[in-house]
């Protein structure tokens, strides 16, 4: 399974950042929720002028895309959901997983970095990789690269670039080598004993209130 998701990703970026005359950017995003795991991979061209123009294989970039839209490739088919990306700005795709995935088995960390390891201990989830960045190599015309990891967990520890909410983001450019580490709790945060315990807490508020208030009306009897 790892083998095809890889295969299929590394035949739709070959068919699209190798015949580009300028690169691509591509956005990797992992969301983990309440133990879940989804992907989310989109790639974009934002040079408009490139939309309509012939490439080298004799293929526009907007024919591209609807070949790949249009593929019935079972695989993609059966484990993604592909959508088109078609604004005045920008042309591209994007594939979001239908099922859950394992941690172990992020398809774009495991294409991308040679060494990709997942430590499950003590409730803790840790992600590392190594610190050679591999799609660079393979991708000549790629341009940029973003990896976010969206979670409701708590996270322990990371290495983010930045953090937008609970989005952390890793950006990846061609002028260095760049390890990612994300450290999680396994379990994710659970506030509804706190969402309790406050409604107990109104609760009494009012009803000591009305207590009060009809304790003064019999003094004033």
């Amino acid at each position: 399974m790892k083998r095809e998701i890889n295969m299929k990703i590394k035949k739709f970026l070959i068919l699209l950042c190798l015949l580009l005359l300028t690169g691509c950017s591509a956005t990797y995003e992992v969301n983990i929720k309440n133990g879940k795991i989804t992907e989310n991979l989109k790639l974009i061209e934002s040079d408009k002028s490139l939309f309509d123009k012939e490439q080298q294989s004799g293929s526009t970039i907007r024919e591209l895309f609807d070949s790949e839209l249009n593929d019935e490739d079972d695989f993609t088919t059966n484990t993604y959901d592909v959508k088109s990306i078609n604004t005045n700005d920008t042309l591209g795709i994007e594939y979001n997983s239908i099922y859950n995935k394992e941690i172990g088995g992020l398809s774009g960390l495991n294409q991308c970095y040679k060494n990709f390891k997942v430590e499950v201990a003590d409730g803790l989830v840790t992600i590392e990789t190594g610190n050679n960045f591999e799609c660079y190599d393979y991708y000549e015309f790629l341009d940029s690269v973003k990896v976010v990891i969206k979670t409701n967990h708590k996270v322990i520890d990371n290495n983010a670039d930045e953090k937008n909410g609970n989005s952390y983001i890793w950006n990846i450019t061609k002028d260095g080598n760049k390890n990612i580490k994300f450290s999680y709790k396994e379990t994710a945060n659970d506030n509804s004993q706190y969402i309790v315990i406050s409604i107990i807490i109104i609760l009494f508020v009012i009803i000591a209130l009305l207590f009060l208030k009809k304790r003064k009306k019999s003094n004033e009897i």
